[in-house]
């Protein structure tokens, strides 16, 4: 019987505009010390999840499932006092809900006191109309995160973490 590692999470870097509009690159831990609505934004398959993840292992928070947190009829109950509720795949309830899955998601956030939030969603499922929503009923401008694709060196470290036995160099020249 092969038996597979135990698999760690893999620290990854986001982009945000800083004060004067300028790309800031920083650490995804770092979220945690930004105040502020915050959005990770990033395209299929490249971590959010994982991201939103390892923060709710990080403040012992149960990251809530985005079409779950908006059919919730109490959505109260998944904030935790003084941390930031994690919100996770609204790109699904987007794709299932149209656009009506970000009003929803605001009207919840709204119903539960207006909590600090992490929220994950595909990039190109986030639009600027849901930026605007969000900043007329938080009062402040949502902060949004892309997720940096990974570097070679990245790349090679975290096939190196995950598939021990694998020609890494190879792959990756592939």
């Amino acid at each position: 019987v092969l038996e597979m590692p135990a698999i760690s999470y893999f620290s990854r870097f986001l982009r945000k505009p800083d004060e004067q509009g300028q790309m800031q690159i920083v650490g995804d831990t770092e979220i945690l010390t930004i105040a502020g609505p915050k959005v990770v934004l990033g395209e299929p398959g490249m971590g959010k999840s994982e991201i939103v993840r390892e923060l709710g292992r990080r403040l012992d928070v149960q990251p809530v499932d985005a079409t779950r947190f908006m059919h919730s009829r109490d959505p109260s109950r998944f904030v935790a006092a003084g941390k930031p509720l994690l919100i996770d795949a609204l790109d699904e309830a987007v794709a299932r809900h149209e656009g009506d899955a970000v009003v929803l998601i605001l009207e919840q956030l709204e119903d539960a006191g207006l909590p600090e939030f992490i929220l994950s969603c595909r990039a190109r499922e986030w639009q600027s109309r849901s930026a605007t929503r969000l900043r007329q009923i938080y009062g402040v401008e949502p902060i949004l995160f892309s997720l940096e694709a990974l570097s070679r060196a990245e790349a090679s470290s975290f096939l190196e973490q995950r598939y021990p036995t694998v020609d890494v160099a190879h792959v990756i020249s592939h």
